[in-house]
């Protein structure tokens, strides 16, 4: 078999429903040079038998005492044979030619610690981000995340240099909500990022039993991660006032949460947090819609 030039990384907790999936649209990409390690988070349902079922060589179940999705991520990024490490989770899919336009963009700019797509729910783009255009580098990707209603790099739609990863110190273990989005802000630090505009990663909207629609009003690590960035003193002019546009859309959309919650007072702090700025309009007005509604 050939060597991968691609690691796979696929967490998995009770997904038996939607992993074959998943693993079939690993299997179905153009770009074949992949190894695709499913990591087994103590699955108590036949996900895992699903898993091998779908896949072929290049699969491998990988089965561990269940750690959370920020240490599955971490185990599969370990076990990487691979200098490039792709994520997809496993109630979502890619389209066949994922891996191939990642791939692309990052052969294109060197310099680039990461690749993402754009995203599309059932088939269906969001059209939050840009569809228009070839393949463009960030260089400043916390305000591309400010600017685009906290989308971009995503669990499902990401090649990234395993080097850089890991640099950036990957998941972080325990956390369960916002881990990738802490991930990739600090992944962001070490290099630019190129973006391909095709809607290549679905994102499945029917798993009800996700943590993202479960679990709603959490403090984003994000913004303390951010905070430590700033106090490094790594960051200068533009860059740093990315970074500050990036907090104070996470604020604002932790007020939006906090407020569907019935927690007013707790919502009215965080928002106050924020910075007013033109460029967040829209997640000012997000929030204010929730403090006076509820919804």
């Amino acid at each position: 078999m050939q060597e991968p030039i691609v690691s796979v990384v696929m967490p998995l907790y009770n997904k038996e429903r939607y992993v074959g999936r998943a693993v079939a649209s690993v299997m179905a990409q153009t770009e074949g040079r992949f190894e695709l390690l499913v990591i087994d988070d103590g699955s108590v349902d036949a996900g895992p038998a699903a898993a091998k079922a779908a896949g072929d060589g290049r699969c491998r179940v990988l089965s561990y005492p269940n750690g959370g999705v920020s240490a599955a991520r971490n185990r599969g990024a370990a076990a990487a044979a691979a200098p490039l490490v792709a994520f997809l989770d496993a109630d979502d899919a890619w389209e066949p030619g994922f891996l191939a336009a990642a791939l692309g963009a990052l052969g294109r700019y060197p310099d680039a610690v990461a690749a993402f797509c754009n995203i599309a729910e059932e088939g269906y783009p969001r059209g939050s981000l840009p569809r228009r255009g070839g393949v463009r580098r960030i260089l400043d990707y916390p305000r591309w995340f400010a600017t685009h209603r906290g989308l971009g790099l995503w669990s499902s739609n990401t090649v990234c240099r395993k080097a850089a990863l890991l640099a950036a110190g990957g998941f972080p273990p325990g956390v369960q909500n916002g881990e990738d989005t802490d991930t990739w802000l600090r992944l962001s630090f070490q290099g630019p990022v190129a973006y391909v505009p095709a809607a290549l990663a679905r994102y499945e909207l029917g798993d009800q039993d996700s943590l993202s629609k479960r679990v709603r009003a959490v403090r984003p690590r994000a913004l303390d991660s951010l905070r430590a960035e700033l106090a490094s003193g790594r960051l200068a002019g533009s860059r740093a006032d990315g970074a500050r546009l990036a907090a104070s859309y996470l604020r604002l959309a932790y007020a939006a949460a906090l407020a569907q919650e019935g927690r007013r007072r707790e919502a009215l702090k965080e928002a106050a947090a924020a910075r007013p700025r033109p460029a967040l309009a829209r997640a000012y007005a997000r929030a204010a819609y929730a403090l006076i509604s509820g919804r």
